[in-house]
């Protein structure tokens, strides 16, 4: 899957975001083509169907621009995440569990293949909103314009980072093993 592919995204009032993070498989394309390498790239090339880790905002920011297609602003993310009917997380209102998200109480230690979840999935089948990685949007965290915001939880993290309204931050330049993202685009007719 590609964000050229039409099957790689789920349309959601008035936008469109990747039905999974970006992959490790998919990244290597942007590698390939002189973007650059993640920390550990060489471990990571062993699990091509993970999401792609230890990106900085502005490598996810680069990927979107060789793709043509954009970061989630964080209201597009969250509308995706919460849906209209404002789900508390992004299979309903019922609390986390190891059989709908990667996080601390599923006890796997590291990320796992993008859509291993479904039952953690949106009823339009956005997976991993919750879990696996934590995932960089477009905006800033606040005006102060230090902090980028990212979203979802990780693999790491206890269940009241879960939550569809969570919000937390880190340095653009930073990176770490539970940093991915996501690619979002205008709705096309």
């Amino acid at each position: 899957r590609l964000p050229r592919d039409p099957d790689y995204w789920v349309r959601v009032e008035g936008f469109e975001i990747g039905k999974y993070p970006v992959t490790v498989q998919e990244y290597q394309l942007f590698v390939d083509d002189g973007g650059p390498k993640p920390e550990f790239w060489d471990i990571q090339l062993l699990r091509p169907n993970c999401p792609v880790v230890n990106v900085n905002w502005f490598d996810a920011k680069a990927y979107c621009d060789w793709a043509h297609v954009r970061l989630p602003t964080e209201a597009e993310w969250e509308r995706a995440a919460r849906g209209p009917e404002r789900r508390e997380y992004p299979w309903g209102n019922e609390e986390p569990d190891p059989d709908r998200a990667n996080y601390d109480q599923t006890g796997l230690g590291g990320v796992s293949p993008v859509g291993l979840f479904p039952r953690g999935s949106t009823p339009e089948e956005i997976a991993d909103l919750a879990g696996n990685v934590w995932e960089w949007v477009a905006d800033w965290y606040d005006e102060s314009e230090e902090f980028r915001v990212l979203r979802g939880g990780s693999w790491v993290d206890d269940s009241a980072y879960l939550r569809a309204s969570y919000r937390s931050r880190g340095l653009p330049g930073n990176w770490f093993v539970s940093l991915g993202f996501r690619c979002a685009r205008e709705v096309f007719p």
